[in-house]
C-alpha cells in the first residue's frame, strides 16, 4: 500500500506503507517489504542475525548459521583474528660517542633490512633509536550490534632487540630494548611512538664490528561482549600480526688503501695519483686517474675528489703549497677519471687526491707534475773552454802543441733559466707519514731532481773535421767536463759537441773546435809612409806603418803596437789592431797574392796597417821614434818586430789652425736669422768662437761663443738690410784661425 503526502511547498511525494512496520532502522521500500541492516533479518527486520553466544564483530552472520562473514582484514570463528600488521612510519638509529656530558653523533640512518650501513664512528658508546608504527583498518566496520558493548583495535605492543657481533660475525651479546609505551591489548593505539630510546653498549666497538637493531610491533585489540540474558560483559581479545624493521651498521675504521700503503706495488701498478707524464713540455691536458688503483675491502670506495696547488719555494728552498687551490673537482661516479685540466701558467704543481669509503674514512695522496711548455735550454755568456787554454774565440780553441788528450769544460754554459730561477726542480717538502701517501713514484717525486742550472743530462760527441765522422753522442750525466782521448797535431781540427737536455726533453747543442798551431807567425816586411790619408776623420793627420805577415796554421788574430819616443826614452801608447780575415776563398787568395789561407779555408790579408796620429806627438816634432810590434796568431804565439822610424819632421797637422767651414744662413724668420757652421779637424783644442757682424749702417757687434757652438741666432735685424758676418776660432796657445766671412740680406738668404 502507498500513501500520498502533500508538502507545504505544493510537491507531492509517495511513501510505501509496511505492515508490520520495519524495525531496527530498516527501510520500507515497497508494500510490506523492508530493507534490513546487516545485523538483522526477518520481514520486519526484527530478528538479529548474531547473538552474544555467536558474535561476529566485525562481521555478519545469519540466524542459525554457525559461520561468520568477517569484514576484510579479519578472520576466525568470531572475526577475532586481524590480518593487518603495523606499518612503520619511521625507523632510524643514531650512533653516539658520549664523553664528559657531551654527545657526538657519528652515524645516523634509516631502517632498511636490505641494506648494510657503514660507519667510521670510533668509540661508539650509545645507540639512540626512534620508530613510529601505525595500524590502518582495511575496511569500514559494520554497525556495532547491541551485544557489543565497546571495542578497540590498533598497535598493542612494540619493542626492540639489540645485537652486537665481532669481526668474525660471532655474537658478543644480545639484549631486548623496551619502549615505554602505554599500548597493550586492552589499550590499543592507532599510532605508537618510541622516541630517543637509548641503549648503552656493554662492549667496546672495534673495527668491523656489526651493530644490529630490530624494532618490532604487533596489532591486536579487544571487544566487550554483552550477555543479553545475564547482562554481563565479557572481554574478548583480537589477535593481530607482527612486523619488524631492522638496521645493520658495520663499523669500518680503516681508510681506503693502495698497494703503496703496504709497500706491495708490483711493476706496472699505477701510482696513488696517476697524472700521466709528470714532466710535460706539451700543451696536452692532465688527467687525474684513480680507477683500479685504490681499494677498500670493508665498506667499499665511495667518492674521489682532487685539488690542484701551485708550488713555490719556502725560506729553505723547498717547494710547498703556499696558496689556495687553483682548481678542484669531484666526479659523479665512484671511479675517478677527471675531466682534462691544463694549468694556465708554467710551474710545479701538486694534485691532492682525497679517496673516501662508504663509512666516511678518507685517505689522502699527493701527485706532483711539472707543467712547462714555455721554457727553453739556452747558452749563457760563460764560454766553453779547454783546460790550460784561456782564450776561446768564435767557438775555437787553439792549442800550441800537439796532444794525445784534452779536457773540455762547459760549466755554466747551458741553462734552463726559468726552471732554475724558479727552483722548479728543488726538493718538495715531504708530507708527514700520518697525512697520507706522498709522491714517491715516476719522474717527479718529492726528491729534488739533480740538475746543473736546470739541465739534467749532458750528451757528448766529437768528430775529426777531415773525416766528418761523428762519434755516437754518449750520456755524460751531470758532469760538465770530459777528457777526450784523441791525438791532434798541427793542421788537425776536432769538433766537440755538447748537448744539454732539461727534464722536459728540451735541448740545446753547442760545439767547440780544438785545433793546434805550434809555430809563431811569420814576419815578411814593413813600410812607413808619412802624412797619409787614413780615410778616418779622427786620423786626418797621420802616418802609416804597414806590416806584412802571415800564419799558415791559424792566421793572424792581432798585432800589438807600442809607440816609443827614442829621443826621450819613453813609451807613449799601445794599440792593438785586429787581424784582417778576408772573405775570399783559397783559390782567390792564391791568384791575387794578397792573403794567406789556413788548412780550414780561413784566409787572412798579409798587410796590416797601423796609423800614428800626429796630434799625439805635436810637441815631439823632430824626435826619433820606434814602433815595437808583436804579431799574434790564433794560438797566442807571437813574433816580435821592431821598426825604427827615425826623426819625424814636417808632419801634417802641426801648427795648423783651420777655420770654420760651411758657414751659412739656415733660416730667417721675423727679425731673426739662424746661422750655422761646422769645424774642420784640428790637433789643437778650441778655446772659444768669436762671432762678429755689422749692418750696412756700420753698427758692429761681437759675441764670444762656447767652443762647442755650431750656431748662432742674430736678433733685432733690420728688414731688407745687408749684413756682414765674420767667425774666428780661438785655439790653445792664443792661436786663431783665419776669419770665415759671410754676406747676406735680411730680406732673403745671403749672398
Amino acid at each position: 500500500m502507498r500513501v500520498a503526502h502533500f508538502a507545504e511547498n505544493g510537491y507531492v511525494y509517495v511513501a510505501a506503507i509496511c505492515e508490520p512496520k520495519c524495525e531496527n532502522n530498516a527501510i520500507c521500500y515497497d508494500k510490506n517489504k523492508c530493507f534490513c541492516r546487516s545485523l538483522f533479518s526477518g520481514a520486519a527486520c526484527n530478528i538479529a542475525k548474531c547473538s552474544f553466544s555467536m558474535n561476529c564483530f566485525p562481521g555478519t552472520c545469519h540466524s542459525g548459521d554457525d559461520r561468520c562473514i568477517c569484514v576484510s582484514g579479519f578472520t576466525g570463528p568470531n572475526c577475532n583474528t586481524m590480518d593487518a600488521s603495523p606499518k612503520f612510519n619511521k625507523c632510524n638509529i643514531k650512533l653516539l660517542v658520549k664523553s664528559d656530558d657531551q654527545e657526538k653523533v657519528v652515524f645516523a640512518g634509516q631502517c632498511d633490512p636490505k641494506k648494510t650501513y657503514f660507519s667510521n664512528g670510533r668509540g661508539v658508546t650509545v645507540t639512540a633509536m626512534d620508530w613510529e608504527t601505525e595500524y590502518e583498518p582495511a575496511a569500514d566496520f559494520p554497525q556495532r550490534p547491541p551485544y557489543i558493548g565497546h571495542y578497540g583495535m590498533g598497535v598493542v605492543s612494540t619493542g626492540g632487540h639489540f645485537t652486537l657481533r665481532n669481526a668474525e660475525n660471532k655474537i658478543i651479546y644480545t639484549e631486548n630494548i623496551a619502549c615505554p609505551s602505554p599500548v597493550r591489548s586492552s589499550n590499543p593505539h592507532l599510532v605508537s611512538e618510541c622516541r630517543d630510546i637509548r641503549h648503552k653498549l656493554k662492549s667496546v666497538v672495534a673495527h668491523h664490528y656489526q651493530i644490529e637493531v630490530t624494532m618490532t610491533a604487533s596489532t591486536g585489540g579487544y571487544k566487550k561482549v554483552l550477555n543479553t540474558e545475564t547482562h554481563k560483559l565479557t572481554e574478548q581479545t583480537y589477535t593481530g600480526q607482527s612486523s619488524s624493521q631492522m638496521i645493520r651498521v658495520v663499523i669500518d675504521l680503516l681508510p681506503p688503501t693502495h698497494c703503496a700503503t703496504t709497500d706491495t706495488c708490483a711493476i706496472g701498478d699505477r701510482p696513488p695519483v696517476d697524472v700521466g707524464l709528470e714532466t710535460d713540455n706539451s700543451r696536452m691536458s692532465k688527467r687525474f686517474v684513480g680507477c683500479g688503483v685504490w681499494h677498500d675491502a670493508d665498506s667499499g670506495l665511495s667518492t674521489f675528489s682532487y685539488k690542484v696547488f701551485p708550488l713555490a719555494p719556502d725560506s729553505e728552498g723547498q717547494l710547498v703549497e703556499k696558496s689556495a687551490p687553483i682548481a678542484e673537482g669531484k666526479p659523479t661516479s665512484s671511479c675517478l677519471e677527471f675531466t682534462s685540466y691544463a694549468p694556465v701558467d708554467a710551474g710545479m704543481y701538486s694534485v691532492v687526491l682525497t679517496v673516501e669509503d662508504a663509512a666516511g674514512n678518507a685517505a689522502l695522496a699527493r701527485g706532483l707534475f711539472l707543467w712547462d711548455a714555455q721554457s727553453r735550454v739556452t747558452t749563457t755568456s760563460t764560454p766553453m773552454s779547454v783546460t790550460g787554454v784561456s782564450a776561446v774565440r768564435d767557438n775555437v780553441v787553439w792549442l800550441t802543441s800537439p796532444v794525445d788528450s784534452f779536457v773540455v769544460n762547459w760549466s755554466g754554459h747551458f741553462e734552463n733559466a726559468f726552471q732554475h730561477d724558479n727552483k722548479l726542480l728543488n726538493k718538495v717538502k715531504p708530507w708527514p707519514e700520518s697525512k697520507g701517501l706522498d709522491d714517491l713514484y715516476g719522474d717527479r717525486t718529492v726528491d729534488a731532481i739533480p740538475n746543473a742550472r736546470g739541465i739534467v743530462r749532458f750528451d757528448v760527441g766529437s768528430e775529426y773535421i777531415n773525416s766528418s765522422v761523428l762519434t755516437t753522442m754518449s750520456d755524460n750525466g751531470l758532469k760538465e767536463s770530459l777528457e777526450f782521448q784523441a791525438a791532434i797535431a798541427d793542421g788537425d781540427s776536432i769538433r766537440v759537441l755538447i748537448r744539454a737536455v732539461d727534464v722536459t726533453g728540451n735541448n740545446a747543442t753547442d760545439w767547440l773546435f780544438i785545433r793546434v798551431d805550434s809555430s809563431p807567425p811569420i814576419f815578411m816586411s814593413h813600410t812607413f809612409e808619412k802624412n797619409v790619408d787614413s780615410g778616418d776623420p779622427k786620423l786626418s793627420y797621420s802616418s802609416r806603418v804597414s806590416m806584412n805577415a802571415y800564419d799558415k796554421e791559424s792566421g793572424i788574430t792581432a798585432i800589438e803596437y807600442t809607440v816609443a819616443d827614442v829621443t826621450e826614452g819613453m813609451q807613449l801608447w799601445n794599440v792593438t789592431v785586429e787581424g784582417h780575415l778576408e772573405t775570399k776563398n783559397t783559390t782567390s787568395c792564391r791568384e791575387d797574392g794578397t792573403c794567406a789561407c789556413t788548412p780550414f779555408d780561413e784566409c787572412f790579408l798579409y798587410k796590416h796597417d797601423f796609423y800614428i796620429n800626429h796630434c799625439r806627438i805635436l810637441n815631439r816634432v823632430g824626435h826619433e821614434f820606434q814602433v815595437k810590434a808583436s804579431i799574434i796568431n790564433m794560438a797566442g804565439l807571437t813574433t816580435p818586430v821592431d821598426v825604427n822610424l827615425g826623426a819625424l819632421e814636417r808632419l801634417s797637422g802641426v801648427q795648423v789652425y783651420p777655420k770654420v767651414s760651411q758657414l751659412g744662413v739656415s733660416k730667417i724668420y721675423g727679425s731673426r736669422a739662424l746661422l750655422e757652421w761646422d769645424y774642420a779637424v784640428s790637433c789643437y783644442d778650441v778655446k772659444w768662437v768669436t762671432f762678429r757682424y755689422k749692418a750696412a749702417s756700420g753698427v758692429e757687434r761681437e759675441v764670444r761663443l762656447l767652443a762647442s757652438s755650431k750656431s748662432y741666432v742674430m736678433e733685432n735685424l733690420t728688414p731688407v738690410t745687408n749684413y756682414v758676418v765674420h767667425v774666428v776660432i780661438m785655439y790653445e796657445g792664443d792661436q786663431s784661425s783665419e776669419a770665415t766671412s759671410l754676406r747676406f740680406n735680411s730680406g732673403g738668404i745671403g749672398e
